[in-house]
């Protein structure tokens, strides 16, 4: 309920500055975003937001959202990276695959000129995911927009990880996939000889097997692009 005495168009113009009460309409309905010292303003003055919860969290959530978009001009991508972060077991597990996934990265962008998308390197520790459902509307969103899927498994894994969902979509949507992993048994079972099925509009699949002496990132130095061509 609005506090005594204001209107929507009133509170929209007097208060938060716009010309207009069309601005505040939208932000009610979500379909703009705000500050967060004007989300504040909203919700000392009773405003409420159509999808529920308060003003100021949608405005942290869309602010931290915002944060953890990789900057990229163009909205394309060379190369979605997918690695296992939170299924990892520990603090020292997570920290390790993330610095090998910014070398990974690095390697990426300056022996093939690769722009890449990689969501493992936009949280800061195993606390720092997004909910589920913004994290997969952002990687459904990433996968469309990149030419080759890249995924890097270091081990077996023993709990369930989002990069068997991401390999899948990536499957799905026709994209040329690239699986570096240190053994067979590491994939699914499905997966393990992908790059021989021939299944029509399925994207193509090439595995490279890394031994334990090497890192993924000393194998795209090694053979820069040509590890994607299939």
């Amino acid at each position: 309920m609005l506090s005594q005495g204001y209107t929507q168009e009133k509170l929209g113009i007097e208060v938060l500055g716009y010309t207009t009460a069309s601005q505040l309409n939208k932000i009610v309905n979500g379909s703009a975003s705000l500050t967060v010292d004007r989300a504040r303003m909203l919700d000392e003055h009773g405003l409420t937001p159509v999808l529920g919860g308060s003003f100021e969290e949608l405005a942290l959530m869309r602010a931290t959202r915002q944060r953890r978009r990789a900057p990229n001009s163009s909205g394309l991508w060379d190369v979605f990276l997918a690695l296992p972060m939170a299924s990892t077991d520990d603090d020292a597990a997570f920290s390790q695959i993330q610095h090998e996934a910014r070398a990974l990265v690095q390697a990426l962008q300056e022996r093939c000129d690769f722009t890449v998308y990689c969501g493992a390197l936009q949280v800061a520790g195993r606390d720092d995911f997004d909910s589920p459902a913004f994290a997969l509307a952002d990687n459904i969103e990433a996968l469309r927009k990149s030419s080759n899927f890249l995924l890097w498994v270091d081990r077996p894994l023993t709990k369930p990880s989002s990069v068997w969902v991401e390999a899948g979509i990536a499957l799905a949507l026709g994209k040329p996939c690239v699986y570096l992993v240190k053994e067979p048994e590491t994939l699914p079972y499905i997966l393990r000889q992908a790059a021989d099925a021939k299944v029509g509009a399925l994207g193509s699949v090439r595995c490279e097997w890394v031994g334990s002496s090497s890192s993924p990132a000393n194998l795209v130095r090694r053979h820069g692009r040509h590890l994607f061509s299939m």
